[in-house]
This record gives C-alpha cells, sequence and structure tokens, in this order.
C-alpha cells in the first residue's frame, strides 16, 4: 500500500471507528504492517495508507502492537524534547516537545481490551500514531519553522514513525 504525503486529504480529517468483519481487518492490519517495514517505519496509522480507520501498529522494540481506536489515556507532566520523522512527511525531521510517558487504552484484533504504557520512544510513538488518528500531523506541533529540518529521505538513522 502506497504511503500518503502530507497535504492528502485522509491526513487531515479525524478517522472513524472500525466496524469491518475480522478477516478485512487481519487482512489491512498484513498491509500496513508490510507498508510501515518496507518504509523503515516503528509505527503506522490506517490513514496513511488512505483507510481514514483508527488503527495503529506500534512497533518500537519490534513489538508490532495493534491498536484498534486507541486513545491516550494519560500522559506525564514532564516534557521532553524529541527529534521526531514521519513516513507521510518524507524527508524531513522537526524538535518539538512531547509528554515523557503516556498510556494508551485500545483494543486488539480480537476486540479485546487492553491498555500499553510508554516512555521516550514508546510515548512518542503512541502520541505520534493517534496524532493521525485525529487528523494531525506531527509538524503541527513545531514551535516554528526553523524546528524543522530536511534530510535525505533514505536515511535511517532517525527513527520514523
Amino acid at each position: 500500500m502506497a504511503i500518503r504525503q502530507i497535504g492528502d486529504p485522509v491526513l487531515h480529517a479525524p478517522a472513524k471507528r472500525p466496524t469491518l468483519p475480522k478477516a478485512e481487518l487481519e487482512a489491512l492490519v498484513a498491509r500496513m504492517f508490510a507498508s510501515m517495514v518496507a518504509a523503515q517505519g516503528i509505527g503506522i496509522a490506517a490513514p496513511q495508507v488512505g483507510v481514514a480507520l483508527r488503527i495503529a501498529i506500534m512497533d518500537v522494540d519490534e513489538a508490532g502492537i495493534v491498536a484498534i481506536d486507541p486513545r491516550i489515556e494519560w500522559t506525564s507532566d514532564e516534557l521532553e524534547d524529541t527529534s521526531e520523522g514521519c513516513l507521510s512527511v518524507r524527508g524531513f525531521y522537526g524538535m518539538l516537545q512531547r509528554p515523557a510517558a503516556a498510556r494508551l487504552v485500545a483494543l486488539d484484533l480480537n476486540a479485546r481490551r487492553f491498555t500499553l504504557e510508554g516512555d521516550e520512544l514508546g510515548a512518542q510513538c503512541m502520541l505520534h500514531e493517534t496524532d493521525h488518528l485525529s487528523g494531525t500531523l506531527y509538524v503541527q506541533h513545531l514551535r516554528s519553522r526553523e524546528d524543522l529540518r530536511s534530510v535525505d529521505p533514505d536515511e535511517t538513522e532517525e527513527v520514523t514513525a
């Protein structure tokens, strides 16, 4: 599946809760995972592949977590400066502040509720992917244009979600 780029309307609108049959949901998740791996990302949300549904995959530490209708339940008061990239904003990284820790609640592929907590990169990925499901890209969190820098799109030394 092609990864949609900034400016595509599906990336800038809130996604809807999925009501797909399980087999279709599993097939979509498999295609999303393949797209994320091919692009060397650590996370991907359904809108990034053109599907306006609240589905995200987070693969920090190769965990391969599938989150259906995820919601951020809590974030820490402590903020940290992060360098963030996005598969839908290729060729750029931005410096922004994110909470240092977060807790997410979601459903798995079997419609079982689960809770996920993360800090540092884990929290950053959860917040980044749930932002996608609300129609928000990380560049909207930048304090100024000076916080955005261009990089070679094939550069893999930094993490992209």
